[in-house]
């Protein structure tokens, strides 16, 4: 007996430790993983052992489809997440009796989520006094790609995509009002960009025309390293501010314009918001300023930002605001449980002489996840931004993309991405056609933790642009 206690005290401890890590708002998949381990310590301290190996919960297979709907419909959108980690417990301890498999109690998991059972904040003791709460994570990509390059050779590459670590604190989480946080994502290797069209060379009445992004660094080249900022995200935030729902965040954080991420294996691949040729600028792209956003009754949220308007994508990014002019971001989304819909605005420099509109939609079925986006882009002044253009007038742009992530099986899941990507100067296309492109993939999910792109195929339709027409890859993603 005493043995017994002793072992359940050590557990006890260990507990009290991992909870000192734990976080209530979460900003990565890595803070979602701390939440899902500290869970699945607290049920496996308390279920019967036979019980717990005929479910199968050691290998913790019941997180892998609420995992991947966070990922995609949360974390993927850009947004940060509440989740109590005893309540999620409490489900969980209540469904053992009445499921056969961990996939059940997966399914079961994942509709308790979307229903929002899991989102309140734990409240503090009167007078408990809390401490700061720090928790470390990362993300590593390495891949194997082949490809084919503008001149048509295809080149076989083994490689690291990105890698990330992530520095996130709570320093008074259980506040209901005026709640601190902090998130600083350190890239030592920045996620690798391809498949953009950097370039385009066009004749017009004439004259041969060559439009080029900005420059390396996002129109950066000229500083020094000691000048950028080797991380993407890095921001304090303040939830809740004086009770008034609305969250304010200060620093560098991802610009508000729709989605986040695509499905793909970068996670980047679509020139509807990777695309520099219209404004200068992506809308994926990494910004320095003051950001507001809240949530509203009846399922709808919004947020707005002031930027310093960097020509760019993500990082590393300049400390430097090169000039006195702001640009503006805003997004307004209408959630349900099975689907989303949303707008977004941007306004270069506060005005409208290069601006971006966008319209973003997700639908989720048991099995399936269909979302995408339409963004109209225009330039009306497009030799502030390119040089050697003086004659030229207008750039502009209508694209969109369709993609979709489906439920094989527990594990194996199927995705795609369909894209078109009309570009015109002076209202005429640059290329015989619009560019396009196709990708689908089969993704194999070991666990919360592991997921690999077991084999990825994509065609892009690039005739008249700087970028060839054939992808081949599988990687590995590690988020620890």
């Amino acid at each position: 007996m005493k043995k017994k206690h002793f072992i359940v005290f050590i557990f006890s401890l260990f507990f009290c430790i991992q909870n000192l890590l734990a976080q209530s708002t979460l900003n990565t998949m890595s803070d979602v993983n701390n939440v899902f381990e500290e869970v699945e310590f607290k049920v496996m301290l308390q279920t019967d052992m036979q019980k717990a190996e005929s479910l199968d919960l050691p290998s913790k297979k019941y997180f892998i489809s609420m995992s991947n709907y966070i990922d995609l419909n949360v974390i993927g959108k850009g947004k940060s997440l509440v989740l109590s980690s005893d309540k999620i417990t409490t489900f969980i301890l209540s469904q053992l009796g009445t499921v056969n498999s961990a996939e059940q109690l997966g399914e079961k998991l994942l509709n308790a989520y979307i229903n929002e059972e899991f989102s309140e904040t734990e409240k503090k003791a009167g007078n408990e006094k809390e401490k700061p709460k720090v928790s470390l994570g990362g993300y590593f990509v390495t891949e194997y790609e082949y490809h084919q390059e503008p001149d048509g050779v295809f080149h076989s590459m083994l490689e690291i995509n990105q890698t990330r670590i992530f520095v996130a604190a709570e320093i008074n989480s259980s506040d209901q009002k005026n709640r601190i946080s902090f998130l600083g994502e350190w890239n030592p290797i920045p996620e690798e960009v391809i498949h953009q069209v950097d370039e385009v060379t066009f004749v017009r009445d004439s004259v041969a025309y060559t439009i080029s992004n900005p420059g390396d660094n996002g129109g950066m080249i000229h500083m020094g390293s000691d000048e950028m900022i080797p991380f993407e995200r890095l921001y304090v935030k303040v939830a809740n501010v004086a009770g008034t729902k609305v969250n304010v965040t200060a620093g560098q954080f991802r610009n508000p314009f729709g989605f986040w991420s695509d499905y793909t294996s970068h996670r980047n691949f679509t020139s509807t918001k990777g695309n520099q040729l219209v404004n200068g600028f992506a809308l994926k792209k990494i910004d320095l300023g003051v950001k507001l956003d809240g949530e509203l009754k009846g399922g709808w949220e919004w947020a707005a930002a002031i930027m310093h308007g960097r020509l760019s994508r993500t990082s590393p990014l300049s400390r430097e605001d090169t000039d006195d002019m702001k640009d503006f971001c805003g997004h307004l989304r209408y959630n349900a449980k099975k689907f989303s819909l949303g707008a977004s605005a941007y306004l270069a420099e506060f005005n409208t002489k290069r601006i971006a509109l966008g319209l973003d939609y997700q639908v989720n079925f048991k099995k399936i996840t269909i979302s995408g986006e339409t963004v109209y882009q225009r330039n009306s002044n497009p030799s502030e931004i390119f040089s050697g253009i003086d004659d030229l007038k207008e750039f502009k742009s209508l694209s969109s993309y369709l993609q979709f992530d489906l439920e094989l099986s527990h594990k194996f899941h199927l995705y795609g991405l369909y894209e078109i990507w009309d570009f015109r100067v002076d209202n005429v296309l640059v290329a015989p056609n619009p560019e396009a492109k196709l990708f689908h993939g089969i993704k194999y999910i070991f666990n919360n933790n592991l997921h690999w792109m077991v084999i990825e195929y994509g065609h892009m339709f690039h005739k008249g642009y700087d970028k060839g027409f054939t992808h081949f890859s599988t990687s590995v993603d590690l988020t620890f």
